[in-house]
């Protein structure tokens, strides 16, 4: 195991999590911005955007909706460098 994983410090990005985000509520672009500064802040550099059952009807699978909320998070995640 490296030096790295074992000093108790937070793995570089090349080592990161990459965890499914599970998006199964309704979404707010303030608040996908506010979860991925969570992610970052906890060391996760990498995610799976996974829409799940939960979505408001108003956000179908492959939608404009679904495509706008998807890309404020990308944007975001670029933004900072994830």
């Amino acid at each position: 195991m490296s030096a790295e994983l074992l000093s108790g410090k937070l793995p570089s990005a090349e080592f990161s999590q990459c965890p499914f985000w599970f998006w199964n509520d309704a979404l707010d672009e303030d608040e996908i911005r506010r979860q991925l500064a969570d992610f970052q802040d906890h060391g996760v550099e990498a995610f799976v955007i996974h829409p799940r059952i939960g979505l408001p009807d108003s956000i179908t699978w492959l939608s404009p909706q679904l495509f706008h909320y998807m890309r404020v998070a990308v944007e975001e995640a670029k933004r900072r460098g994830m």
